[in-house]
């Protein structure tokens, strides 16, 4: 099972399908006299030289760089694979009769049913319908049961040193280094598929990059700035928008536009473009600075600022946990002990329950005794 830290396989898909080309197309390869031919083959390790100085001119750091690629190596097993592509001699007809099975129907139904919730806000979120969803999904990993066993790092390794389709691949692994740097990755146990896709739909990691949506534990909105990259295409629509950053000096410069329709700010949405400006005014302080801009809701840009200064650390002694009891299973417990406590106020043996500060457990933060 892969190991990289868990994204919604709903989201992703949907995401992945508004994508403008499908992430396994196969691009035309570059001539040997093609002076923007990728390079490939030679030494491994003289090849993997070139990777590295590649990822560091992307703004990768040297250790997340030394991470990801230690120890890699070429999966004859996977060059195997690549040959021997057998599908794409099929007809649709041969190729439909073997993949669209009985099984995989009942499943698909049993699935739509389990997830309808989960489906029907993806269907909201991102316009693709349950079904569509469902079907990639059984396609790609028959609903998860089969998501590969190939060293994801050593497959895209292995297909970029190949020159059949370098140009396709070096990429990818340049963004497996990337979820390498964020932690969304363990380049030495994660597996998937030979070509180097991962998880429940199959995708490769610069499509998880662009397209993937971390929905956390349920806990609510999980935002991600990425310092690197450039929007998705303008039919790619999030809830929350898609936020890309970068460094002015000493200010963090945060972008995000492709705003969903179905989710407006102050009236605006999909024309909405919003630039956040993070400044270390000095130790404790910080500027924050928003400027909102959409022509078809206002007539001119407009901004709005504050100063945050740190807290001390008294003040920061408490921290609200904001998220939910793991599947409830406290529950139980919970309601207990909040009868227990309402019956030891009726005895007179206790304070009054609704007195209590019930969110850090303390009558008074400043006197825990």
């Amino acid at each position: 099972m892969p190991t990289f830290r868990s994204r919604s396989i709903i989201f992703a898909a949907a995401l992945s399908l508004l994508s403008t080309g499908s992430a396994l197309a196969t691009p035309p390869v570059a001539s040997p006299d093609d002076p923007k031919q990728v390079a490939c083959g030679g030494d491994l390790g003289v090849f993997l030289e070139g990777v590295k100085a590649e990822a560091a001119a992307k703004g990768v750091p040297a250790a997340a760089i030394e991470k990801a690629l230690a120890g890699a190596q070429i999966d004859p097993k996977v060059l195997s694979r690549d040959r021997a592509q057998g599908v794409f001699r099929q007809t649709f007809l041969e190729f439909s009769q073997r993949t669209v099975s009985q099984a995989r129907l009942d499943i698909g139904r049993k699935k739509l049913q389990e997830l309808s919730s989960t489906f029907a806000r993806a269907e909201n979120e991102f316009g693709i319908p349950a079904g569509v969803i469902a079907a990639f999904w059984a396609m790609e990993t028959d609903f998860g049961a089969v998501q590969g066993d190939f060293n994801t790092r050593n497959a895209l390794v292995t297909l970029s040193h190949d020159c059949r389709r370098p140009e396709l691949f070096r990429p990818q692994l340049l963004a497996l280094i990337e979820m390498v740097q964020h932690g969304d990755l363990d380049p030495t146990s994660n597996t998937g598929a030979w070509a180097g896709e991962i998880g429940q739909v199959q995708m490769l990691p610069k499509d998880i990059i662009a397209f993937g949506i971390d929905t956390g534990q349920g806990q609510g909105f999980q935002r991600v700035v990425y310092l690197s990259g450039s929007h998705p295409p303008a039919n790619v629509r999030l809830r929350h928008g898609d936020s890309r950053g970068h460094f002015e000096g000493n200010t963090l410069v945060v972008e995000t536009t492709n705003f969903s329709p179905n989710f407006p700010i102050r009236g605006a949405a999909e024309h909405l473009t919003l630039v956040e400006r993070l400044t270390r005014l000095n130790a404790k302080t910080l500027e924050y600075a928003v400027t909102m801009t959409d022509p078809t809701v206002w007539t001119a840009p407009w901004t709005a600022k504050q100063e945050l200064t740190m807290q001390s650390d008294t003040e920061n002694r408490i921290y609200y946990e904001p998220r939910c009891h793991e599947g409830n299973y406290g529950l139980p417990a919970l309601l207990v002990g909040a009868r227990l406590d309402d019956q030891k106020f009726k005895e007179g043996k206790g304070p009054n329950p609704a007195s209590q500060d019930t969110a850090s457990c303390l009558l008074n933060p400043e006197n825990p005794q």
